[in-house]
């Protein structure tokens, strides 16, 4: 569980937390390499965003995970087909 009182706040990347371009970005499989070369060919914008997860068992340890903005944008608002069309009944 996490603190609901804890206001959100925005951190910028210290130089003693880098991406490593060959690190993988776990929703498009693809290296965060590979992914800043298709924007900037593409003479599009690269923002990378770090999540912060807790462990269930020892609640002071944290984890951070990054990925792509634009690929975690579309995981969290791609609507639930499959419910449109059972509630469509389809």
């Amino acid at each position: 569980m996490f603190d609901t009182n804890e206001p959100l706040q925005y951190q910028e990347m210290t130089h003693e937390d880098p991406i490593q371009c060959q690190e993988i970005e776990s929703i498009s499989g693809f290296s965060f390499a590979y992914l800043i070369s298709e924007s900037v060919a593409a003479n599009k914008g690269f923002i990378i965003a770090r999540v912060k997860t807790r462990s269930n068992v020892n609640h002071s340890k944290k984890f951070y995970h990054h990925f792509y903005a634009a690929n975690l944008i579309q995981l969290l608002v791609r609507p639930n087909l499959s419910f449109l069309q059972n509630m469509m009944g389809q």
